[in-house]
């Protein structure tokens, strides 16, 4: 891709890849020597520290040519930015600010359901908190904060976590939804449907 700079802009850049499952990344830029990353690598792979795939260029007032070379199972999704290296850093100080809050509103949850079961005994409320902490985790996998924050050099698992993990949270769904509504009393077929289901996500975890 050619790419260049106005005068008035600094030349410090950003290029920012914003789809994290990209099984092999190379980035070539003039004069340097290339940078190879993607859901394959370890997050020291990344050449900036972000949920997403953020490489450093220097641009300049004459047309200059980066190339991306990119291999995946999945669908090839390529999301591209460009931003002044200042407005990368701030606009990526807000989205964690977000990301962070939210997760934390998750865990609060998990841990008062927690507190529940442990003094009510009544395990409604330790499906419950697991489902919250699997769906949580769940997705912090699909937004690349759960190999930056937690797995960073597991890549095999980053791979296959997000499906894993949803899984995981279908399975405490399941069996939640058929204590809470006391699901083999009131509605036994409903009962062993959801028992299918909890099956069924269980393979899919395996």
């Amino acid at each position: 891709m050619p790419l260049k700079r106005s005068p008035e802009l600094a030349a410090n850049a950003v290029l920012e890849l914003m789809y994290i499952y990209i099984d092999r990344i190379e980035f070539y830029a003039p004069g340097k020597a290339p940078v190879i990353t993607g859901s394959a690598y370890p997050f020291s792979s990344h050449p900036i520290p972000n949920r997403f795939y953020a490489f450093p260029i220097q641009l300049t007032t004459q047309e200059q040519f980066f190339y991306l070379r990119i291999q995946s199972e999945d669908a090839l999704t390529v999301p591209l930015a460009i931003w002044q290296a200042d407005q990368f850093i701030a606009d990526s100080q807000k989205d964690y600010m977000l990301q962070f809050l939210y997760y934390g509103g998750v865990l609060a949850l998990a841990l008062y359901n927690l507190l529940l079961y442990f003094s009510l005994k009544d395990r409604t409320y330790l499906y419950y908190s697991l489902y919250t902490i699997s769906l949580g985790l769940g997705m912090l996998a699909g937004n690349g904060l759960g190999k930056q924050l937690i797995w960073q050099d597991f890549p095999d698992w980053n791979r296959v976590s997000q499906s894993t993990l949803l899984s995981v949270c279908g399975v405490f769904a399941a069996v939640f939804t058929q204590r809470y509504l006391q699901t083999h009393v009131q509605a036994p077929k409903t009962h062993i449907f959801i028992n299918f289901l909890i099956l069924g996500f269980g393979l899919i975890a395996g």
